[in-house]
């Protein structure tokens, strides 16, 4: 009876926290790594750029079945005739890849992330980001109309980032009674000149080429030790250069961002071995499932953010719901409508969502990824220099994010934001004295004195308005009855408040308010909630006119 009673609690434990917890933790038990594929010994450090006979030798080695090429090409051509654009060039280097994939899929794997993607294909000489995998496994009597719809949906939504060619490959494997088909899309931004994947000792390398549309260029790379960082890009009109000046042995990962009609795009992403030899074999460790509960997604996601940040010694970051809110709402928005870009289809961009955070947040970045599973969205982003900038900046102190699972896909969207930090009374304060007196200087004004009443007034102000005890718009008489309660000492007269929320003390608008000619002497006092939320800055002057009791108030945003 117990036995039974202690199966039926695991039973609803598992159950509660989400069914796909409940095998995880079955396979964290029996953890094993699979493989998830093998490059053959013809295909071992395959180098297409250093020797043309490459190329040569595995057009001789690939014939796909003329059937299957014509079903290709007619789809294509309906695609392109209905959208009006050039016809994607047939790539064999991609046809190699789609093969591989095609390979691993037959022996029951799924198709592999992007970043074993982009490994693989730096062995066939592929420097361009394939974000279009189209796979189908059917009987071998079942026709391919299923296929070459699912392949002509992923080309249209290929065509939707407008880049300015296209490239495909596609392979097909017959096995026994099944046939697995397999498509790889590739969006094209550049032209790259040959160039080695292998570096030996302090040999250097550049890789130069020309942008096939003039976008704004940055080039981010990620070093042995896991740090990413950008890297000088040279440019000359559409020409480009960069130069990898670094000498120590290991992985080095090459990315080159480029500014599209849609937002930030990946142009080239590659792998560059320095003085160490290539990976034969692929080890792939199957990621847990995503959870019917978003908050246990988030959590992952969470957790993997500052765990990464961990190795490379940068402080876990705190949640922030504001930026989870912007991140949740933009996940579920790409989750329904079926895109995955950093501009919707409305037009918004990054600085319309976060909007209410102007003033309150800076350097905010957001990193976007789709995959199978939590663990392959951060591979992704991990995968890519510029994400994974982002992901290990230094500078950000907060982190939203944002899970959406639709069509047994993760929309996951990462939000980061160098917020205002915890407010040190004393020094802040002073430092607003200075920024203040700085002001008056460059306008030519004399020093303003500060006064004890005034400072201790604002310090009231500025605790009320954070408590909710005093609104905006009653900051005057809040002041003014400090300075009249219990005060035996002469009147102050006309008094001016100006209020504002900052996250930063060297935020503080310039405006004109201090460098008024009749401001006698003035007090500030800084005031803040929790940890994450901007201070309350508070600045009570006295006017020379001292027969009037009454003031005004200035409130900036």
């Amino acid at each position: 009876m117990f036995t039974w009673i202690v199966i039926l609690i695991f039973l609803a434990l598992g159950w509660h926290l989400g069914r796909p917890e409940l095998k995880a933790l079955s396979q964290k038990w029996f953890r094993r790594q699979k493989w998830i594929g093998s490059l053959q010994t013809k295909q071992r450090a395959v180098k297409l750029y250093e020797d043309p006979q490459d190329l040569d030798r595995l057009k001789k080695e690939f014939k796909p079945a003329s059937d299957l090429v014509k079903r290709f090409e007619q789809s294509s051509l309906n695609v392109v005739k209905q959208r009006q654009v050039n016809t994607p060039d047939l790539d064999i280097r991609l046809c190699h890849v789609a093969y591989w994939v095609a390979e691993a899929l037959a022996r029951g794997q799924k198709a592999p992330s992007s970043a074993l993607m982009t490994y693989l294909s730096s062995h066939f000489g592929v420097a361009f980001p394939i974000p279009f995998i189209v796979h189908l496994r059917q009987n071998l009597f079942e026709d391919c109309s299923s296929f070459l719809f699912k392949f002509e949906e992923s080309l249209n939504e290929a065509f939707d980032l407008g880049a300015p060619a296209y490239r495909i490959g596609f392979a097909e494997l017959t096995l026994e009674d099944e046939r697995i088909t397999v498509a790889l899309i590739q969006p094209i931004y550049l032209s790259v000149n040959p160039f080695s994947r292998h570096v030996l000792g302090d040999m250097g390398l550049i890789i130069y080429g020309e942008s096939l549309e003039m976008l704004p260029l940055e080039a981010w790379m990620t070093r042995p030790d896991g740090t990413a960082q950008l890297i000088p890009l040279q440019r000359n009109g559409s020409y480009f250069s960069l130069q990898l000046k670094d000498r120590e042995r290991g992985i080095y990962h090459i990315e080159i961002m480029g500014e599209g009609p849609h937002g930030p795009v990946v142009c080239l992403n590659t792998v560059v071995y320095r003085s160490i030899n290539s990976p034969q074999e692929f080890i792939l460790t199957e990621g847990q499932m995503p959870s019917r509960f978003n908050w246990i997604n988030r959590r992952r996601l969470y957790r993997l953010i500052n765990e990464s940040r961990e190795l490379v010694g940068q402080k876990g970051l705190p949640a922030s719901r504001v930026l989870q809110s912007i991140a949740q709402g933009y996940a579920q928005e790409m989750a329904e409508l079926g895109f995955a870009s950093h501009t919707s289809p409305k037009g918004e961009r990054l600085n319309h969502r976060t909007e209410s955070l102007k003033g309150k947040a800076e350097n905010i970045f957001e990193n976007l990824a789709v995959g199978v599973n939590i663990d392959e969205v951060h591979e992704k982003l991990m995968s890519s220099p510029a994400h994974r900038a982002a992901i290990l900046d230094a500078e950000v102190t907060h982190v939203g994010v944002g899970i959406c699972v639709k069509k047994h896909l993760v929309f996951g969207v990462e939000v980061f934001s160098l917020m205002n930090r915890p407010l040190r009374l004393t020094e802040d304060r002073a430092e607003l004295y200075r920024l203040i007196q700085r002001y008056r200087r460059e306008e030519g004004q004399g020093r303003l004195p500060h006064e004890a009443r005034l400072e201790a007034a604002a310090l009231s102000v500025a605790r009320s308005l954070v408590s909710g005890e005093c609104k905006p718009h009653e900051v005057n008489q809040h002041a003014q009855h400090f300075l009249d309660q219990g005060s035996n000492e002469e009147g102050l007269g006309l008094i001016e408040v100006f209020i504002c929320q900052i996250n930063r003390v060297e935020n503080l608008p310039k405006g004109e308010v201090w460098l008024q000619d009749q401001v006698k002497s003035f007090g500030v006092g800084l005031a803040q909630g929790a940890s994450h939320e901007p201070y309350w800055a508070v600045c009570v002057l006295r006017l020379q006119d001292q027969g009037q009791k009454r003031g005004l108030s200035i409130l900036k945003d």
